[in-house]
């Protein structure tokens, strides 16, 4: 782990339209730090030239690296895998349908001084009325079941210092909590708003009621979690110090 650098972890699936620009939009972003960076693209099973693109940028390109799955396994294993091969003391994740603006990135990492995650809250959301409306349906309902106080959390778009990342569980569909899930482990949290722009390529990769139907599933078994959580803690009396250890 490098404490300096920052590493942004971005998973893709069938985004051959997007990627070009993301990148590029992620090194003018990353410049700005004045910090060194890397960019990880976990190709997660893509259909399309995702991964062939990818390829060929990876081997002319050092900032750049590339990490393949071998079948489409979702965000969330995607995400998890990009954390993990990450080597940054800082990690920013965004998504690549273009819809993150990478030129937020910067405020989220300055935000860092005074916490563990920033989160973005998505100001202005450019989704289409049955999207926000689903949205809004699901955020009242995790409020009032897992008893939350944030705003977005769905928003992909974060600034992690490396602990969180190490520390929070990972399953399918963690990507939908994080900032809850980071809370549970003492991690300071702050929300900062971003921009959002709107879907020009590629299709999005979830439905309203497969994601309603998969999103109710987790509310049980991360209320389940929460409530399970152990929290370590031991006092500690080694007799080896106390130079009575035979």
């Amino acid at each position: 782990m490098e404490p300096d650098l920052v590493s942004f972890v971005v998973p893709a699936h069938n985004e051959e339209e997007s990627l070009p620009l993301l990148i590029e939009e992620i090194r003018e972003a990353a410049r700005t730090l004045e910090r060194p960076y890397e960019i990880v693209v976990v190709d997660d099973g893509s259909t399309d030239t995702t991964g062939a693109w990818l390829k060929s940028q990876a081997e002319r390109s050092r900032d750049l690296v590339v990490l393949f799955t071998a079948r489409n396994r979702g965000q969330s294993a995607a995400m998890a895998a990009g954390l993990l091969a990450s080597g940054g003391g800082v990690i920013v994740t965004l998504d690549a349908d273009l819809q993150n603006d990478p030129a937020d990135a910067p405020r989220l990492v300055e935000a860092l001084a005074d916490c563990d995650l920033a989160c973005g809250v998505r100001r202005k959301r450019r989704d289409n009325a049955a999207k926000r409306l689903g949205s809004r349906f699901a955020n009242a309902l995790r409020r009032w079941w897992l008893h939350d106080e944030f705003r977005d959390v769905g928003c992909t778009l974060k600034a992690w210092k490396r602990p969180v990342a190490e520390r929070i569980p990972k399953f399918v569909g963690f990507h939908r909590y994080i900032p809850i899930l980071a809370k549970a482990e003492g991690f300071k949290v702050r929300e900062i708003e971003v921009s959002h722009r709107p879907r020009e390529h590629g299709e999005t990769h979830y439905g309203n009621l497969g994601r309603a139907w998969k999103g109710l599933f987790d509310l049980f078994g991360v209320r389940w979690l929460l409530r399970r959580r152990v929290e370590p803690g031991y006092d500690r009396l080694d007799l080896r110090e106390a130079g009575d250890w035979h």
